[in-house]
């Protein structure tokens, strides 16, 4: 409402607001993860590749998905919120306000449902505030090594650690909101939720363990990404299927291997699997198989897990400094080209439904849309086609 007082239908103004709040969010997980870390490089590459990754196009450069970005921001003021009342436990000011937080970022998307839980690993790595039953212990269960930047690493956690079953408590609050939250969804979507009888339970399993793994390739290969992907239904081969299953399986046990010893593998890696969980399609919504929008916060943690990942397999290099720095500005500068190419796709209908087909088969949507660009350009012989 406020875009339209200021701009009315010019779409520049709506598209500033987009990138604005994107761009906040991205300094505030910069902030974020610099405060729970104390590192200060690791948590620069993090949040520049969560700010121009192409995965992010979607969110930004489509108007209508202001909810992304909008609940991003309150989903990063939350967690900076949380972290300031880590530091002190018995701050009753910041654990209010980081209910409140929560509460606007639910109204602006209930993918945010998981964020409780993802508390509950922030507790462990890298806040460390988890306490073993009878343990006086009050070191995080980290071992972070240098960073690019400098040597400088976190030895005592930020708040006193805790007992679990006190960490557990101090989340009621914002789990009776993810309640609340998943009520009105539902009640709100109404017929929108697919049944059973519609699209089995076994064809959403298989969906699901696909668009895992091709989210994840997309991480590492942006390319062909649509602003629609049909829902392959019962065409899913067994293969890729079982294949989907064992690369999450295996890594999985990586991360639960390296659990001690470096435990940002498994906090960023169930930070991923946990918040794409409300949106993986084992409640199907739309006609969606995936999204690219889908994977706006759920990415940060893999971001998380191969920054700090990267940092620590190079501790031990010769001037780990100087080739880190020109690997890290090789790969923004690559990554920020292919979201220049991924956005000019987004500048009319013709261009975004026309990219679709040309990377995806049996895309219905795609071919309507495109008939609809060109008759209302009165190219009614090709609109037909």
């Amino acid at each position: 409402m406020l875009d339209c007082h200021f701009f009315g239908l010019n779409a520049h103004g709506h598209h500033a607001t987009n990138v604005v709040l994107h761009a906040a969010t991205a300094g505030l997980l910069l902030l974020v993860l610099r405060q729970m870390t104390d590192r200060a490089w690791p948590s620069t590459l993090a949040a520049a590749l969560f700010a121009i990754h192409p995965l992010r196009v979607e969110s930004v450069a489509w108007v209508a998905e202001r909810k992304d970005v909008l609940s991003g921001l309150f989903f990063m003021l939350t967690l900076a919120a949380y972290v300031g009342y880590a530091r002190r436990p018995f701050s009753l000011g910041r654990y209010l306000l980081a209910i409140g937080l929560y509460a606007l970022g639910l109204m602006a998307k209930p993918m945010l449902v998981t964020l409780p839980l993802l508390m509950l690993l922030l507790d462990y790595w890298p806040l460390g505030r988890f306490r073993a039953i009878g343990s006086n212990a009050t070191s995080p269960p980290s071992n972070e090594g240098a960073s690019a930047g400098g040597t400088n690493r976190r030895e005592t956690p930020l708040g006193r650690p805790s007992s679990c079953w006190r960490l557990i408590l101090e989340k009621l609050p914002f789990l009776a909101l993810t309640v609340v939250s998943c009520l009105v969804t539902v009640w709100a979507q109404g017929e929108e939720v697919w049944s059973v009888d519609r699209l089995p339970l076994r064809c959403r399993i298989d969906n699901a363990l696909v668009s895992y793994v091709a989210y994840l390739g997309q991480l590492f290969w942006p390319r062909g990404l649509v602003a629609f992907y049909p829902h392959p239904g019962t065409t899913l081969p067994v293969w890729k299927v079982a294949g989907a299953a064992v690369v999450l399986a295996g890594i999985s046990a990586a991360a639960l291997a390296g659990w001690r010893r470096r435990p940002y593998l498994l906090v960023g890696w169930l930070w991923c699997v946990g918040m794409l969980a409300p949106v993986i399609g084992l409640t199907q919504t739309g006609l969606q198989g995936m999204a690219d929008r889908f994977t706006y916060l759920p990415q940060i943690g893999l971001d998380i897990a191969l920054v700090w990942g990267a940092s620590d397999l190079c501790r031990s290099w010769p001037h780990r400094r100087r080739l880190l720095s020109m690997a890290a500005t090789l790969l923004l500068a690559v990554l920020m080209g292919c979201a220049w190419r991924q956005t000019c796709f987004w500048h009319d209908s013709e261009a975004l439904w026309l990219h679709a087909l040309a990377c995806t088969s049996q895309n219905y949507v795609a071919h309507n849309n495109y008939g609809l660009s060109l008759a209302a350009r009165r190219h009614v012989d090709e609109a037909l086609a």
